[in-house]
């Protein structure tokens, strides 16, 4: 049971990142396109695998990396972690 819900969390943050990341002007913020891992990477203060990880749904960041962000992609940290308003 709760190794499901840190699925969906997984899952449905990456989904909404990769959404604010299109919305930001991404042409495909998937983990094959290194240049957009990358440029994850180098704007939450995390290694390249470590974005790739939180792009293809099998790691969520701390706090202070959410922040990050976040801030980077100017969305809520609630709705990207946890969706809703």
């Amino acid at each position: 049971m709760i190794n499901e819900k840190k699925e969906r969390l997984k899952e449905g943050f990456s989904k909404r990142l990769q959404q604010a990341m299109l919305d930001k002007g991404f042409e495909s913020p998937k983990t094959n396109n290194k240049a957009n891992t990358q440029t994850l990477a180098d704007a939450s203060g995390v290694s390249r695998q470590m974005a790739a990880r939180y792009l293809n749904g099998t790691a969520v960041p701390d706090s202070k990396v959410l922040h990050s962000i976040s801030e980077w992609l100017t969305c809520d940290p609630w709705w990207l972690l946890y969706g809703g308003k």
